[in-house]
């Protein structure tokens, strides 16, 4: 359980600077060029989709969550 523990941990700190970047500027003109095919080497474009990164932050809520509950009831035998 630590080493997924420290996996998520690890995993946190790049979901941190995706977030940061799709409230950038830099995320809007990426979707923009991308939509406007200014980036032809960009296979996938998920990352400049608003319901991909909305799914992905409501999932990690609710993973959190349910973590925490987890937690609780470890915490309470």
């Amino acid at each position: 359980m630590e080493e997924i523990l420290n996996k998520i941990e690890k995993d946190f700190k790049n979901y941190d600077e995706l977030i940061k970047y799709y409230y950038s500027k830099n995320w809007a003109k990426d979707k923009e060029d991308f939509e406007n095919d200014l980036l032809p080497d960009m296979e996938s474009a998920y990352v400049l989709t608003e319901d991909g990164i909305y799914d992905m932050m409501t999932a990690s809520s609710g993973t959190a969550i349910h973590m925490l509950e987890l937690a609780t009831k470890i915490l309470k035998r």
